[in-house]
């Protein structure tokens, strides 16, 4: 059997697994792929064994994706639950028509390299194990395809004035920076949108 779930925001992918072997008493279950514990969308799940050992020809399949996107900061894991590394508070020239010819550029075959914190497995270990213990961790670029990727939204705010306060990590958290815009992407499986922003 095969159950479509709508993870809902902050948990993880093995929190819903978990839970439906509390439900189900079925303790042969396994999910195909991973989404990100804020993230919300389709989890495919099965339960027993004969489900589980047919969950490959669904690792495979094409996703499509929304995301949005905050500029003006890094963080180590690429979203905002990570460390922040560095805040622009700088003057900028973004327009919705660069913001399009930047996302073009992406369309095509490519080479990712996956972000440290991910599921991504290193002599047995996720990446994001590693990552959390302060070990700094090589991953190798995966060949992964963007089919096609489209500007959904687009928002812009004033940036902060000359001599006004830099733009603050609680800012980045509560969503505050200059510039946010969503995204759709119709990419290969393997792709991290984190990657791409």
């Amino acid at each position: 059997m095969f159950l479509l779930i709508n993870k809902p925001p902050n948990i993880t992918s093995h929190d819903v697994v978990n839970k439906l072997r509390q439900i189900t008493g079925q303790k042969r279950i396994g999910h195909a792929g991973t989404l990100d514990p804020f993230a919300t969308g389709l989890l495919i799940v099965a339960l027993g064994r004969e489900s589980t050992k047919k969950l490959d020809q669904f690792l495979k399949l094409d996703k499509t994706y929304q995301a949005t996107l905050q500029l003006g900061a890094v963080s180590d894991t690429y979203d905002k639950t990570g460390k922040i590394k560095t805040i622009s508070n700088q003057q900028s020239a973004i327009s919705k028509a660069k913001i399009i010819k930047t996302l073009n550029t992406f369309i095509g075959l490519q080479f990712q390299v996956p972000p440290q914190f991910s599921a991504k497995k290193i002599n047995g270990q996720k990446a994001y194990q590693l990552a959390r213990s302060g070990k700094i961790v090589k991953l190798k670029p995966q060949k992964i395809v963007i089919y096609n990727i489209k500007l959904k939204e687009f928002k812009i705010k004033n940036f902060h004035p000359a001599g006004d306060p830099p733009t603050t990590r609680m800012d980045y958290l509560q969503g505050n920076l200059a510039e946010k815009f969503k995204i759709e992407v119709h990419c290969s499986s393997g792709t991290y949108i984190r990657s791409l922003a």
